[in-house]
């Protein structure tokens, strides 16, 4: 995990001091959890694969992304539709630091489920619930308080199980009441 966890901040790292001189329109990460495979995106990067199954963390403690943005302490609670269970966990903490050194620090970890719900202990004072579309969803988004760099902007995109249709779930109880009224006959 820790290797992984290198990896991410050293191409995270390349691709801040790459950034071309014009403006780009926001720097971006993304977690995309809708394969067997889930990503982190960087800013178009090809997706650096999830440390563990069911995990992975974007960290810039020490040397932080350029520019200043605003300060967020967040656990973002994922639910698949229509029900109370949680699919994933995304807990994010952006921190300002001194405007002279013009740079944040960020660390954002996901967590996925792989068979069952995940089990959280609420946390009323940083927990905010979203219910997940299979879409993308932004979850921050921040300009640079300097207006010297792109903007900052932060979004996941989950798998979203099918749900049987109303019309299929009655077709089936139909099915099945017919199947035993024929036996009985």
């Amino acid at each position: 995990m820790i290797r992984m966890k290198s990896l991410v901040a050293a191409a995270l790292g390349l691709m801040l001091f790459m950034v071309p001189a014009p403006m780009v329109d926001a720097f971006t990460i993304t977690f995309d959890d809708r394969t067997e495979r889930p990503v982190v995106i960087i800013s178009g990067s090809t997706g650096l694969p999830f440390t563990e199954p069911d995990r992975i963390s974007v960290d810039t403690e020490g040397g932080g992304i350029p520019g200043l943005f605003t300060g967020v302490s967040v656990r973002f609670i994922i639910l698949d539709p229509g029900s109370n269970n949680v699919s994933d966990i995304l807990d994010l903490t952006v921190t300002p630091n001194s405007p002279t050194s013009g740079r944040t620090d960020l660390v954002a970890s996901f967590f996925s489920d792989t068979e069952s719900p995940l089990i959280v202990v609420p946390n009323p004072t940083r927990d905010e619930t979203i219910t997940e579309t299979g879409d993308f969803q932004t979850v921050y988004s921040s300009s640079d308080s300097l207006g010297q760099n792109p903007d900052l902007v932060i979004s996941f995109a989950s798998d979203v199980e099918p749900v049987p249709e109303p019309s299929s779930l009655i077709l089936l109880g139909l099915g099945m009441f017919g199947g035993l009224a024929w036996r009985r006959l």
